[in-house]
């Protein structure tokens, strides 16, 4: 199970969102997918999609940073972790 926290309640545009990522595995992956999707609309819908390499904070963490300046004013939230490139051959990407 992957666990995300959200490390702020709320950004003003432009600055750095933090967001821990918790998942058992997360070491032995090189890349963290994220798609953020808006809420509190009719029809939600991905507003944001990154990649980026994988920066471990603690054990079974990593540390990711949503650049808020690519989102309009809105609620937020993350839809998909999709962990990318295993370090050890035989884990599922």
């Amino acid at each position: 199970m992957t666990e995300v926290r959200l490390l702020n309640s709320f950004v003003l545009n432009g600055e750095l969102m933090p967001v821990s990522i918790v998942h058992a595995q997360i070491a032995q992956y090189r890349h963290i997918q994220l798609e953020v999707f808006d809420t509190a609309v009719r029809n939600p819908s991905a507003r944001l999609g990154f990649s980026q390499g994988v920066t471990a904070s603690a054990a079974h963490s990593a540390l990711v940073q949503i650049d808020s300046a690519y989102l309009s004013p809105g609620s937020f939230e993350v839809c998909l972790v999709r962990l990318h490139e295993p370090t050890e051959v035989g884990l599922a990407e």
